[in-house]
């Protein structure tokens, strides 16, 4: 539970929307991908779901506060367990294991917790009297601290090294609609017919590139960007048995254009760059 708060209030399992899946339609998405991109829009929203599930799984690692731990999760992972099912997450027998270990915490005080919250009665404290040997309890003076300290600073420092590898930008962040595209010296026109045309790109990630092609098929590919050599280079895709590979230059500030080889044609294309503003309500 530790681990999957941290991963919340860090923004790693709910990573903020990204460009390249903006330029995705609705229906394209699976149930699982409208949960991500609900929860990555509100990096807030996550963190703060994300804290109650530290916080009470930081209060089971003491016997004087197990049971208030236990309830706070029994109310959050009800709502998760739930939710993975709904949206088809594949983690649903994992959140409802959870769900039921901490149940089974709770279930040690329910007779304390019914007579307070149903009967309106009394109750007597809890013996949480744990009695170790002599040799025990000098392991325990320091055996428990530090499992304490490890179990709430190593899934923060996880999170945190995790999550700059993924936050890395392509040097040439943005969306591009393709304003002319020819291949093998013939200028191809943009219509829906000629299936093999690109309409627009995405470079978002620092390895990734989504090409969104005239017959609204999306690729997504990895690509290495060498800005040193004005370099694209693409290992082999799907549609072709040749790489793909471009030298690109920047003749104006919004103007990409990239001259190589696609598969197998020799291609020059002239890309303008888009106002990501504009072009979604959903950008930060």
């Amino acid at each position: 539970m530790m681990i999957c708060g941290c991963v919340k209030i860090i923004p790693l399992q709910f990573q903020p929307v990204s460009l390249d899946q903006l330029t995705r339609s609705i229906g394209s998405l699976s149930p699982m991908s409208l949960l991500w991109l609900y929860m990555g829009y509100s990096p807030a929203y996550a963190a703060f779901a994300g804290f109650g599930e530290t916080v009470g799984a930081f209060l089971l690692l003491f016997r004087k506060t197990t049971t208030a731990g236990a309830l706070i999760l029994i109310a959050l992972l009800s709502n998760v367990a739930f939710i993975n099912f709904a949206y088809d997450v594949p983690v649903k027998v994992f959140s409802g294991t959870l769900l039921l270990a901490v149940v089974v915490l709770a279930l040690s005080d329910a007779k304390r917790l019914l007579l307070v919250f149903v009967r309106n009665q009394a109750t007597q404290p809890a013996d949480l009297s744990f009695p170790l040997g002599s040799k025990l309890t000098r392991i325990r003076k320091y055996g428990k601290p530090t499992i304490v300290v490890g179990a709430c600073c190593l899934p923060l420092i996880f999170a945190f090294t995790a999550r700059r590898s993924l936050t890395l930008q392509s040097p040439l962040y943005g969306e591009y609609s393709v304003e002319q595209y020819f291949a093998n010296g013939i200028d191809i026109p943009a219509l829906v017919s000629n299936a093999g045309r690109w309409r627009s790109i995405v470079f978002s990630g620092r390895e990734t590139i989504a090409v969104r092609m005239m017959s609204d098929s999306l690729r997504n590919l990895a690509v290495v960007v060498d800005t040193l050599n004005r370099h694209i280079s693409a290992p082999r895709h799907e549609s072709s048995s040749s790489e793909m590979s471009f030298d690109y230059s920047m003749p104006m500030s919004d103007i990409l254009h990239l001259r190589g080889l696609n598969g197998r044609d020799n291609v020059d294309i002239v890309l303008r760059r888009l106002d990501d503003q504009k072009s979604s309500r959903l950008m930060r």
